[in-house]
């Protein structure tokens, strides 16, 4: 199944599989069921049985799927084959606790630097936090598939141009502004204010 060919509300929905098939609960399963993990997640039989479909196929009559192909599969499908890299900049508290989360790798991503004004080899808990100025040196001699932006909003646009100059194609963007890129840069905006907004109208009305 080609990734283009799943709807948003699919592809959205593989990391909370890829994060039950890799829980514990499931740590010495051997093969798992489209009925186990709707149990496990909470979501519909139906919806599962339909999702893992599409993206996998149909499971072996009593025995479901091999859960290390199904985890291999939607890791496929969520970002493709092979370990993208990505750079964090802008590493106050947002920033920092997106380096030293260790659990991107499960979803195929690895972040490998941050960048901040006045850093000089500083370490986190997974990689090192270097000054901004030499982000376009090391962009030249690295692979970055990734770019996330954590950095105040008043120079937010200078760390999109700079990213986007030096050849980063997808933004994933925690700013809470609209950035001005060419159209074939994907950009990610993660509103977390507007996050909370909908959150409280939905307790406001229950």
């Amino acid at each position: 199944m080609k990734k283009q060919s799943l709807s948003k509300v699919v592809l959205e929905r593989i990391p909370i599989y890829l994060h039950y098939l890799l829980s514990d609960e499931l740590k010495d399963v051997t093969n798992v069921s489209a009925t186990t993990i709707a149990k496990g997640i909470k979501f519909g039989e139906v919806q599962v049985r339909k999702d893992l479909a599409l993206l996998s196929g149909a499971g072996k009559a009593k025995v479901g799927y091999d859960k290390l192909e199904l985890i291999s599969t939607l890791r496929e499908a969520m970002m493709g084959k092979n370990i993208r890299n990505a750079i964090i900049v802008g590493t106050g508290r947002i920033g920092k606790a997106l380096l030293n989360y260790n659990g991107f790798e499960e979803y195929g991503i690895k972040i490998i630097a941050g960048f901040d004004i006045n850093q000089t080899n500083d370490d986190s808990k997974t990689c090192k936090i270097l000054d901004v100025n030499e982000l376009p040196n090391f962009l030249s001699n690295n692979r970055v598939d990734v770019g996330i932006v954590t950095v105040p909003k008043d120079v937010a646009q200078q760390v999109f141009d700079l990213l986007v100059n030096n050849g980063i194609k997808a933004i994933w963007n925690f700013v809470p502004i609209n950035p001005d890129v060419p159209n074939d840069v994907i950009v990610r905006n993660e509103n977390l204010a507007a996050s909370l907004t909908s959150l409280f109208e939905k307790l406001e009305n229950d």
